[in-house]
């Protein structure tokens, strides 16, 4: 009886022995499986929050596309009213423009060089003739006439109108030039690019009452498939940028989201007609490129004007001669601001 109980208490001795380790390797291997499980919940929590993310970036892409869409149809709809109004009229007052001038020379060749009428009528004449190219504009934005365009060397072009821009802005500002070696030349019309660069000008001259500077830069860009994201507006490929920036009031947020809609201005009645911005955009379109503008109140404006590229600088001339240089701008031609 006493060799049963020896044995008894050497096998529970054994089983003793062997219990705690099978009890502690198996505690260790629950809290193994319990720890993989809840890192894979994790793991599998996080990427349902990282695709719920992307799924709402995604949407929140897609509605500011169809956005832009809407907004740019119902300005294609509203640029084709414009223009469906407007072109019979201003054609009409053209007509009429081209009888004054008419009147205004055979006038003028019977006036006498001496005489106290003849200085009015040279006014008269001018006046007219300076109303003849601004209805030549209205028609050719309002009708989408066809461009002429070639290489331009953008930087020798704003050399030549340096002196004038200088006269038409006035003493009280300070024109400066930041003109960098361009690797291209310009795909434009040389006239209205030189009409929209005298526009944007004026602009910033009337943003400043007291005086400032206005500064014109330009510089090569290459737009490429990464740069989309902030020039949706523009095509892949090479561009010349011609920024034109201001020290005057700026805009506030609700006048930049209607600063380039036609007649849109801030100015009083009868001193500006709201087309400068609307006219330098639909040139910047219409010629394969882009307009875009950043301002702050009491912090200026800036303009950047994106101009497609035609060829390298040697490969093709433009047009020797400058002559709309020595239009100066009517007064009413600037946008509204």
């Amino acid at each position: 009886m006493s060799h049963i109980s020896q044995m008894t208490s050497k096998v529970y001795g054994v089983f003793a022995a062997l219990s705690g380790p099978v009890v502690l390797g198996g505690l260790w291997l629950w809290l193994g499986i319990w720890g993989a499980l809840v890192s894979g919940l994790a793991m599998l929590v996080g990427w349902g929050w990282w695709y719920i993310r992307q799924a709402t970036c995604r949407a929140r892409c897609a509605e500011r596309v169809c956005e832009d869409m809407e907004r740019q149809l119902h300005e294609m709809q509203r640029m084709a009213a414009l223009g469906q109004v407007s072109g019979g009229v201003v054609h009409d007052f053209n007509n009429l423009l081209t009888v004054i001038i008419g009147n205004a020379e055979l006038l003028l060749e019977s006036i006498e060089s001496g005489s106290a009428l003849r200085q009015p009528v040279e006014l008269m004449l001018h006046a007219g003739e300076r109303g003849r190219l601004q209805t030549q504009r209205l028609l050719s934005f309002a009708r989408h006439e066809p461009l002429t365009p070639s290489h331009v060397d953008v930087n020798t072009l704003l050399r030549a109108g340096y002196k004038f821009l200088e006269a038409s802005l006035g003493t009280q500002v300070t024109v400066r030039m930041r003109l960098t070696p361009l690797r291209w030349m310009a795909y434009v019309d040389p006239a209205q690019l030189e009409s929209t660069i005298i526009n944007l000008a004026v602009n910033a001259r009337d943003a400043m009452p007291e005086g400032g500077e206005v500064t014109i830069a330009t510089s090569s860009m290459i737009i490429d498939e990464a740069s989309i994201g902030w020039a949706q507006d523009l095509e892949p490929g090479h561009y010349v940028r011609i920024t034109i920036s201001d020290t005057g009031l700026g805009m506030t947020h609700e006048v930049r989201q209607q600063a380039f809609e036609p007649f849109f201005t801030t100015k009083r009645r009868g001193k500006g007609t709201g087309l400068g911005l609307s006219m330098a955009l639909g040139f910047a379109k219409r010629s394969g490129g882009h307009v875009s503008l950043s301002s702050e109140p009491e912090g200026g404006t800036t303009v950047h004007l994106y101009l497609p590229c035609g060829g390298t600088r040697g490969e093709k001339k433009q047009p020797s001669g400058h002559r709309h240089w020595a239009l100066e701008p009517m007064a009413g031609e600037e946008a509204g601001r």
